[in-house]
């Protein structure tokens, strides 16, 4: 707990009425118990999960949308001059 204030992370905990709330975010539940530590666990491993995906389609739509976005280089008005400027005749 020291170590996380200091570096100024977040503690999320599950405490009883019993328990000491030196935590940063609490919430209220019965830590005592093996159903409700897996119920808490496996909605923290869902959130986890989703926000995975989510952030896994962002970055698939982000390229995509790239992709799109790409300039196409124009061709060039005369084949022999790469800028495709012709050079101008004298008059």
């Amino acid at each position: 707990m020291q170590e996380a204030r200091r570096l100024g992370i977040p503690v999320v905990a599950v405490v009883d009425t019993n328990c000491d709330p030196m935590r940063s975010i609490i919430h209220p539940g019965n830590d005592d118990a093996i159903r409700s530590i897996r119920l808490m666990a496996s909605k923290i491993a869902d959130a986890v999960v989703e926000d995975g995906i989510s952030q896994r389609r962002d970055i698939e739509e982000a390229k995509e949308k790239e992709k799109e976005e790409e300039p196409v280089a124009p061709r060039p008005l005369c084949p022999r001059h790469p800028h495709g400027d012709a050079p101008s005749r004298p008059e």
